[in-house]
C-alpha cells in the first residue's frame, strides 16, 4: 500500500511540474504576442499622427480649390488652419464680427464654413475676403501670439 501511495504521489507531482512547465510556455508565448501586438498599435498610432502632420502641412503649403478655381480657404478649412495660412485671417474675421470680442468667442477647430454660419456671415463674402489676402500680401508661418481672435475651448452655441 505504501508502495502505490508514493507512486500516485511521484505521478502527481510529475504532472504538476508538467503542468507548470506548460504554464510557463504559454505565459511567455502571451507576453511575446502582448509585445508584438503593442508594438504594431504604437508603429501604426506613428503612422498616423505622420499622416496627419502631412496632411496639415499640404494645407498650409499649397491653394486647395473648393469646387472649381484655386483658392487658398475653404469652406471646409479649420479656423486654426486659416490663421495658419496668413496672420491677416484674424483681422478679416474681427472685421466681420467673428470672435472679435470676448462675448462672441470661437473655437479654432471650427472650419470657416461654421463660423460663416454660427455668425450670419455670408460664406462667399468671408472666403472672398480671405482669399483677397492671398493676392495682397505674402503667407506668414504663423498668427502673432497677440492675435485678436478669442478661442473657446469647446464649442460654440447656436444663436
Amino acid at each position: 500500500m505504501t508502495a502505490l501511495l508514493t507512486f500516485l504521489l511521484l505521478a502527481l507531482g510529475g504532472y504538476t511540474l508538467w503542468l507548470h512547465r506548460k504554464a510557463s510556455v504559454l505565459a511567455e508565448d502571451l507576453r511575446y504576442v502582448h509585445k508584438s501586438w503593442r508594438a504594431a498599435i504604437e508603429a501604426q498610432s506613428r503612422s498616423v499622427s505622420e499622416l496627419r502632420e502631412e496632411v496639415a502641412e499640404l494645407r498650409r503649403a499649397a491653394p486647395a480649390t473648393d469646387g472649381g478655381g484655386g483658392s487658398w480657404f475653404t469652406r471646409y478649412m479649420t479656423i486654426q488652419d486659416a490663421l495658419n495660412v496668413h496672420p491677416g485671417v484674424a483681422d478679416v474675421m474681427k472685421s466681420l464680427h467673428i470672435g472679435g470680442c470676448t462675448s462672441c468667442s470661437v473655437s479654432s477647430k471650427e472650419t470657416l464654413e461654421q463660423a460663416a454660419a454660427g455668425h450670419g456671415v455670408d460664406l462667399a463674402v468671408m472666403l472672398s475676403k480671405l482669399n483677397a489676402l492671398m493676392a495682397s500680401a505674402p503667407a506668414a508661418e504663423q498668427v502673432p501670439a497677440s492675435s485678436p481672435l478669442v478661442f473657446a475651448t469647446g464649442p460654440v452655441p447656436p444663436r
